[in-house]
């Protein structure tokens, strides 16, 4: 078309909208959405620990607060997500692995594998006001807005407990039949977990947590991480044998699976990008597209720091946080162990990672 004929046709309003929806396509289409996905590690935080918590686990970001909260050791740190200035501890608890926080009643619940408990602290001054008896060694915690329920897994005692979040009574538990430290729940009274020994997936009732039915996840070794697309029904389960697997939540049965990176510990599914991240203690994340309930791509894998790996997604900024020391020997993908990893860590960070300029 030459440009006499151009001029003439754009004067059409029917070709002209027609051109800016063909631009808009492109703009927003799958293949521009892969080019926006650049994530990489873009800082460390460095926290202030106390001498000799070189432990670390799971990592939460209150977005509204600007709070993240991250186990270390006998404490949660507290730190606040846009400054990565240093706030505060919860203190008193032997060893903390996870934190749920539930802000309309100023609350955070932080599991104590040591104890047996799960410590109920206030939001505002971060002071331990309560403790919960659970099973033993207590890990995952989860909060439902809808049924105001923490669930709680236990992974010696194999089993789950279901709380009242306004007033820390416990209401039921129910046995799984293996350790599970991740569960995930559909707002609509069915809860999912992953049996780690038994590489199973077990559907529940939330109200009474009873087994529902059990489904093998074949190929998948110590599945670990989990995160549930509620449009869809889909699960995503990460495996100790380094492969990310999609799952129909309903049916049990796989939809694709990715490879992934050594030591999976978190997954996380983005309803806003429809984008699943899944972060590896080797010091990767693999990031896969959600584009349709039964089509999926890897779209990157982000390089970030050896035993990085928990994560969490602030879900106003789309960060990504991560925790782990500096200094871990290329052998190891987690906190040093005694018997298994008797490393000397370094200073205790929290990597963070965010998008190139220019991606949406």
């Amino acid at each position: 078309m030459n440009s006499l004929r151009l001029l003439v046709e754009l004067r059409n309003p029917t070709v002209f909208l027609g051109l800016l929806v063909l631009f808009a396509g492109f703009e927003g289409g799958p293949y521009c959405h892969a080019k926006s996905v650049a994530y990489h590690m873009v800082r460390k935080i460095q926290v202030p620990g106390k001498p000799g918590d070189s432990y670390w686990d799971n990592i939460t970001v209150d977005p509204a607060s600007r709070r993240i909260y991250v186990a270390h050791g006998s404490r949660v740190e507290v730190i606040h997500a846009d400054t990565g200035k240093y706030l505060g501890a919860v203190v008193d608890t032997a060893t903390a692995h996870s934190i749920a926080i539930v802000p309309e009643l100023g609350k955070g619940f932080v599991t104590d594998g040591e104890s047996n408990t799960v410590t109920v602290f206030d939001l505002g001054s971060l002071a331990h006001t309560a403790e919960i008896k659970v099973g033993s060694q207590p890990d995952a915690v989860k909060y439902d807005p809808v049924t105001h329920r923490i669930y709680v897994s236990n992974t010696k005692s194999d089993d789950i407990y279901s709380i009242d979040a306004a007033t820390n009574k416990v209401l039921m538990t129910g046995k799984l039949g293996g350790p599970t430290e991740n569960i995930v729940f559909d707002e609509k009274g069915t809860l999912w977990a992953i049996l780690e020994r038994t590489n199973e997936l077990v559907t529940l009732d939330g109200a009474t947590l009873k087994v529902r039915k059990k489904v093998e996840l074949p190929g998948c070794d110590a599945p670990n991480g989990m995160a549930i697309d509620l449009a869809s029904r889909r699960l995503f389960i990460g495996c100790r044998s380094r492969i990310f697997m999609v799952i129909d939540a309903d049916k049990g049965n796989t939809i694709t699976t990715f490879p992934i990176g050594e030591h999976i510990d978190m997954t996380i599914f983005d309803p806003e990008t429809k984008l699943i991240f899944t972060s590896t203690g080797d010091g990767n994340i693999t990031i896969v597209h959600e584009d349709s309930p039964n089509k999926y791509r890897q779209v990157q894998t982000v390089t970030t720091m050896r035993g990085a790996k928990t994560m969490a997604l602030d879900s106003k900024t789309k960060k990504l946080f991560l925790p782990t020391v500096e200094g871990v020997p290329s052998q190891y993908s987690g906190p040093p162990d005694p018997e298994d990893a008797p490393y000397t860590p370094g200073p205790f960070v929290i990597v963070v990672v965010d998008k190139a300029k220019g991606g949406k």
